[in-house]
């Protein structure tokens, strides 16, 4: 679906496009779009909102197409079914037209009012790529902060991002970045990870994390383990590198104790007759065993990334952008009426 879109001239002409994804959020999202929409008429500058409903189990489609009915400025997409918040993610880059690309939850955890500090640190640092919001405090559980604490260490480990360096949900890109991860074609997504992949040139900015106001946080601790597992096994091969060097630490030990047995052999000191034979063809073959499924691996990596021929995700319905929205005069207000503040 992302390959029949073509955005190489921004017809639009939007300069920043909010990309959300959805789910069980019919709470939230009206007050989302109303501080979001007062943010950019503060700043006075174009935007679209686009929203990826990850097949809700609650009225936020119906909250989506009244908010795009009354005239704002909302790109939506609905999936078939429950895909997961990357893939929602995904969908939303894949979509959006702002020459810059802000993307945050839905849960009102990352405030739209913090969106101009995004703003200001890419646009005063021209070499940068990407800019990313890390909290002063985060107002998850303990539970949760762990989880992310420790996912974010070994991401750090796995990927040797630059020392002090973190990427997280609430981030602002340049459209080249967005171009780039557009292009790219995973079984499981994990969009901050194919940034990594793309760029080097990302900055942080402090900014203000909100507790959550309604419901609760669907990241449990399975799906914590999970995301982590899928982390490494699928945009690393660490896993297939350790076991590599295992086998090689494996061959060269049972070279040394082959050594030994064989010398106690030829000592006399071994009176089981066929016992050297064995113990050396187990050492052997048990680490030669180890390092050809490494040898294995790092070819089946290789052909994994090859692999393209998949649709990534599944959309219902999608709305378009209603005409002239999202468009902010001078004056600080947009076409639809609504005025800035004082």
């Amino acid at each position: 679906m992302a390959a029949e879109l073509n955005i190489t001239n921004l017809e639009l002409g939007v300069d920043f496009s909010v990309v959300v994804p959805v789910y069980n959020s019919e709470r939230t999202l009206e007050t989302l779009v109303e501080r979001l929409g007062k943010v950019f008429r503060d700043v006075g500058r174009s935007y679209e909102i686009v929203l990826t409903d990850d097949c809700s189990q609650d009225g936020s489609w119906r909250v989506i197409q009244a908010l795009h009915a009354r005239g704002e400025p909302i790109r939506a997409f609905r999936f078939m079914r429950n895909h997961g918040q990357h893939f929602a993610l995904k969908c939303g880059l894949d979509h959006c037209v702002g020459r810059y690309v802000i993307t945050m939850d839905d849960d009102l955890q990352h405030p739209p009012e913090e969106i101009p500090k995004l703003i200001a640190a890419l646009e005063a640092d021209p070499e940068l790529d990407v800019v990313s919001g890390v909290y002063d405090v985060k107002k998850h559980s303990g539970f949760r902060n762990l989880g992310s604490a420790l996912n974010t260490r070994l991401v750090r480990a796995v990927f040797r991002t630059a020392p002090g360096v973190t990427l997280t949900s609430f981030a602002i890109y340049r459209r080249c970045v967005v171009d780039e991860v557009r292009k790219t074609h995973y079984a499981r997504p994990r969009i901050g990870l194919i940034v990594l992949s793309v760029t080097s040139r990302i900055g942080n900015v402090t900014v203000r994390h909100e507790p959550r106001l309604v419901g609760r946080s669907q990241y449990t601790l399975r799906k914590l383990v999970a995301d982590t597992f899928d982390s490494v096994l699928n945009y690393s091969v660490l896993p297939l590198r350790m076991m590599t060097w295992f086998g090689i630490g494996s061959s060269f030990l049972s070279f040394i104790a082959g050594l030994y047995y064989l010398g106690r052999y030829l000592a006399g000191g071994v009176g089981v007759p066929g016992y050297t034979s064995i113990i050396l063809a187990v050492l052997f073959t048990g680490g030669l065993t180890l390092f050809c499924f490494g040898m294995v691996g790092e070819y089946l990596e290789r052909i994994m990334k090859n692999q393209t021929a998949f649709s990534e995700y599944h959309v219902r319905e999608e709305i378009a952008l209603p005409s002239g929205a999202g468009q902010v005069s001078a004056g600080g207000a947009d076409p639809a009426g609504r005025e800035g503040a004082a």
